[in-house]
């Protein structure tokens, strides 16, 4: 049975993560034998990977705050009560955990993959350390990305969604509205994808746009679905 990576994509999932993996270090040290030291370095990890992105989500948050506040002042309407100024975490008197060099989640790959050689290793183990990725459901002759389109100034740019790890990347197709035939436009891994082609004669045109999932060069899955901008240059 075919499994995903284990490891979450998101730094909040990763917070998880690596707080749930230093916890159950701890509790199976002696059976895949690592020292204090070793679970420590991990659980030194885990607070200093929490704080940072605990205190960078608490920031964001006090950011938007004070920039509804600054647009309310500058733009009104005029007697609207601004009210108290907003409040905003202060990082100069926070208690930092300890240092920890860089590099977290290599250290982690390599505790699993001492983990999963371990002779004491069990499938238990892994499923309670969160080292087993969920089962790969992914079917090559159903999977369909997800595409959107909008224009900018000189660009139009194509965000897709790959929805699934097994694809390496999704060819773009285009054509004008009205035509029947796709035209290869480019290759891409990662999105979002900026379609810079000049207008034919100056005139406005409107470009339609559908994707491809690509696995080791070979296209699968079903188009995606066709989105359509009206391109002025």
């Amino acid at each position: 049975m075919k499994h995903k990576w284990y490891l979450p994509s998101s730094d909040e999932d990763r917070v998880l993560f690596l707080n749930n993996f230093a916890l159950k270090k701890a509790v199976h040290k002696t059976t895949l034998g690592f020292s204090n030291a070793e679970v420590t370095a991990t659980e030194n990890d885990a607070l200093m990977f929490s704080f940072l992105v605990n205190t960078i989500n608490e920031l964001k948050r006090d950011m938007q705050e004070i920039v509804k506040y600054k647009d309310l002042l500058r733009d009104g309407p005029r007697g609207t009560p601004l009210g108290a100024f907003p409040s905003f975490t202060s990082t100069s008197g926070a208690v930092v955990p300890t240092l920890v060099p860089a590099d977290i989640f290599l250290r982690v790959s390599q505790d699993v993959k001492r983990i999963k050689g371990s002779p004491n290793y069990t499938t238990a183990i892994g499923e309670d350390m969160g080292i087993i990725g969920p089962v790969d459901s992914f079917n090559a002759d159903t999977y369909k990305p997800i595409i959107k389109a909008k224009a900018f100034n000189g660009y139009v740019r194509i965000a897709f969604v790959k929805q699934d790890v097994a694809i390496d990347r999704v060819n773009i197709y285009t054509r004008f509205k009205g035509q029947s035939i796709w035209v290869f436009l480019s290759t891409a891994t990662l999105s979002p994808y900026n379609d810079s082609r000049p207008l034919n004669d100056d005139v406005p045109e409107t470009r339609e746009y559908m994707v491809r999932g690509v696995v080791n060069d070979a296209e699968v899955g079903l188009n995606s679905d066709i989105v359509s901008v009206l391109f002025g240059g």
